[in-house]
């Protein structure tokens, strides 16, 4: 699968960050978040078992931190932040 090189999306991300209110900056969590959370299940869905677990923490920390900028921009700040800690809380076995 061919990917799009996004290098100069991200320098102008990081160009503006400081001049974007606390709402841009989470609708734009949430709209990257989106894209990359479609690519990491199609990956899931191709990869093989010995990588599954590898390829499913990718999809879990997504969906974290989606819902984190869901959260915030629905103004829940109490509880943005619970999945990405619960992810957190569950490492990967480190490599063989």
């Amino acid at each position: 699968m061919a990917q799009n090189d996004v290098s100069a999306q991200v320098a102008d991300l990081a160009a503006s960050y400081a001049s974007k209110s606390w709402q841009q900056l989470m609708k734009g969590v949430v709209d990257i978040t989106s894209f990359y959370l479609e690519k990491f299940r199609e990956i899931a869905a191709a990869s093989p078992e010995s990588e599954r677990e590898v390829t499913e923490s990718m999809v879990t920390h997504e969906i974290a931190f989606q819902r984190f900028g869901q959260l915030e921009l629905a103004g829940d700040s109490a509880n943005s932040l619970h999945d990405v800690i619960a992810q957190l809380k569950y490492p990967l076995t480190p490599p063989r």
